[in-house]
């Protein structure tokens, strides 16, 4: 009687699974039969920047596991003005700017493309319905700013916050053991201390220095203020009504958007809005890519073993399995002229590292290879810079942190707590080792100390070789400090200071292609469904309903943090460093090359 309820259970599941199955595929020929939008002889832009602005997406979810609207990526906006600055038919971009989480060096490279705009002598326009110092950081570059009534703004300066969770694990009956390697290699410091060292302490001084001049720069030249003048607003006002940021000179106008677009449509003498306003996705939509091919690879997340695990907001680990395979296939492709790899990672995984950067050197062999840092190149990030032609790094890059380390959890408290017995047969003098109720024995804890010597002084030479260099000079600037992209070229880490666009420019170069030349940007790894993903062509043997489990538990697990942390009211620094902590104890015990926890400056 169970058997036939099982059986029951088990075709409802798939008679719901088919018929969801069969609603996308509806909703995917009606959206291909919808006539395509075209671009008014005289446009305005509309965008909407907001978020983490990952670098790609690379899976589509549908909204039934997704849960939320596209996401904007930090590449779909700048090559929107990119093409903008150059399109005829677009007059004006209106950016409306909002709850902004991405790293500031990505800003930057937006607020120079912005610049580029402007100086092609077209206006950009920012929308504000509140905010804080990013959202007014990116406001900041255009040639005009409007607020909404009764909104409110923090422009109150720049911050970095660390958590350490060394009593709160205690409380709960766990210690953390950690082995580093690097005096600055502080990713392990959360668990281990309650309070900040020196060291960790001086480099992020040195950090939050070289944002907060870069901030205060860039609000004097774009509002024509002092410096004097800027610090005083941060420090004696703070907190602004939009009533305030038009007195202070900190906004131009206030304005409803549905009154600001009326104006527009008034300008352009445009009886609807489709007659004057491009949304982002239809003028993607239009962007012609021909010419030659340059290959782009994006290493995007945290650095782990095995295959990617891909998110619909972005937010990913990047597998050394997908990587390795886009390389290949580039290799065998002729028709690529070069390869950029984009990479905004953390770092993660050592074997992982090292096998991405077997596979790099290989690519290199037969065609040129340069590295282009995005937000944050460190630790295994840059263990996969290291051997390429040309390392570029935008000046607010956070790079370096070339040391490494290992964790191990010691629930021992928690067991005599809860009661919990265990008993183990051994056939080994270290068969239980890293058992999760003792502390390394002294012997033991030797020889993974020695383990963790001999990968750092791997990754100095690994690092040496590939920056002409030698190790004891590596050592000097490694020990695990992460260092701005500024200061990266200063000590050799780093060949020259560029975003995305200038690194097209060199890799137009190293390709022997003429500057002036069009290219076309094939991007890695392919972008795919969730259910090619699923039911797609593979080369491992895990089946479709395995693959389900996986992306499901994924998903679910990835909204659950998202529902617990966004409702608390912790700050989104407090919240990624949690997400860190609950990473780093569920992880096996392995070598790990990863930045200190994620820095997080707001």
């Amino acid at each position: 009687m169970s058997e036939q309820r099982s059986k029951r259970g088990s075709r409802r599941l798939l008679i719901i699974f088919l018929v969801l199955l069969g609603l996308l595929g509806v909703l995917t020929v009606i959206r291909a039969l919808q006539t395509k939008s075209t671009i008014p002889k005289e446009a305005v832009l509309m965008m909407s920047l907001s978020g983490n602005l990952p670098e790609r997406v690379f899976i589509d979810a549908p909204s039934f596991f997704a849960g939320q609207r596209p996401v904007l990526t930090f590449q779909s906006a700048l090559r929107a003005l990119n093409r903008a600055k150059e399109d005829n038919r677009i007059k004006l971009i209106v950016m409306e700017i909002s709850n902004l989480s991405a790293a500031f060096s990505k800003l930057a490279e937006l607020r120079e493309a912005v610049e580029e705009v402007r100086k092609a002598g077209k206006d950009v326009w920012a929308y504000l319905k509140g905010g804080g110092d990013k959202e007014y950081y990116m406001a900041a570059a255009c040639s005009k700013i409007y607020v909404e009534p009764y909104s409110f703004y923090l422009i109150d300066g720049l911050s970095l916050e660390n958590l350490y969770f060394k009593t709160t694990l205690e409380k709960i009956g766990i210690e953390v053991e950690a082995i580093r390697r690097g005096k600055y290699k502080s990713a392990v410091e959360p668990l281990i201390r309650d309070s900040q060292s020196e060291a960790d302490r001086e480099q992020d001084e040195a950090l939050l220095d070289a944002f907060d001049k870069a901030y205060i720069e860039a609000i004097c030249k774009g509002r024509n203020l002092s410096e004097a003048q800027v610090r005083q607003l941060i420090n004696d006002v703070a907190y602004f009504s939009e009533k305030q940021c038009v007195d202070f000179k900190l906004a131009d106008s206030i304005a409803y958007m549905d009154d600001l677009k009326e104006q527009l449509k008034a300008r352009f003498a445009a009886k609807s809005d489709k007659e004057v306003f491009c949304s982002l996705s239809d003028y993607e939509a239009e962007e012609d890519r021909k010419g030659e091919k340059i290959a782009v690879v994006y290493v995007q997340g945290g650095i782990i073993d095995g295959k990617s695990v891909l998110r619909p907001d972005g937010n990913d680990n990047v597998g050394d399995r997908d990587i390795t395979k886009a390389l290949r296939e580039i290799q065998e492709d002729e028709t690529i002229k070069a390869v950029i790899l984009r990479i905004d990672s953390p770092g993660g995984s050592v074997t992982a590292s090292e096998k991405m950067s077997q596979a790099i050197v290989k690519t290199k062999a037969k065609k040129p290879v340069l590295v282009s840092m995005s937000g944050v190149a460190a630790s295994g990030g840059y263990w996969i810079s290291a051997e390429v032609e040309k390392i570029l790094a935008h000046p607010l890059t956070i790079t370096g942190s070339i040391g490494i380390f290992a964790i191990k959890p010691n629930l021992k408290k928690l067991q005599n707590e809860i009661g919990l017995k265990r008993e183990v047969l051994l056939r080994g003098k270290f068969a239980d080792s890293f058992n999760l109720f003792e502390k390394l024995s002294p012997e033991a804890y030797q020889k993974v100390d020695a383990l963790i010597g001999e990968g750092y002084q791997r990754f100095l030479e690994h690092v040496a070789e590939g920056r002409k260099m030698k190790p004891e000079q590596v050592d000097s600037i490694a020990q695990g400090r992460v260092w701005i992209g500024q200061a990266a070229k200063s000590i050799g880490l780093v060949d020259e200071l560029g975003g995305f666009n200038r690194a097209v420019a060199v890799a137009k170069e190293l390709a022997k292609l003429d500057q002036n030349s069009r290219v076309r940007l094939v991007e890695y790894p392919k972008r795919t469904t969730f259910f090619d993903a699923l039911f797609g062509e593979d080369d491992d043997e895990e089946s479709a309903w395995a693959k389900l489990y996986r992306q499901l538990k994924n998903s679910i697990k990835g909204e659950i943090w998202t529902e617990i942390l966004g409702q608390s009211e912790l700050t989104e620094s407090a919240k990624r460093q949690i997400r860190y902590l609950e990473n780093m104890l569920n992880a096996n015990f392995k070598l790990w090359a990863q930045m200190s926890r994620e820095i997080v400056i707001k």
